[in-house]
């Protein structure tokens, strides 16, 4: 987890909003490395909403 922290800066992130990498065209990360941080709970229902809502996203609907 925290390895492909969101965010709109390129320089302190590593992916958009929608989880598509700053610099590597058609590269998106769905999973618990867009988390800047660990929470204390499992974070599998986290994992699955964030994805939904990117794929929601990326499908345009």
């Amino acid at each position: 987890m925290g390895g492909m922290p969101m965010g709109t800066n390129a320089r302190t992130s590593v992916t958009d909003e929608q989880g598509r990498h700053h610099h590597l065209d058609n590269l998106f990360v769905a999973d618990g490395a867009v988390f800047p941080t660990s929470g204390g709970h499992n974070p599998t229902l986290t994992i699955m909403a964030t994805a939904l809502r990117q794929a929601t996203a990326w499908a345009g609907t």
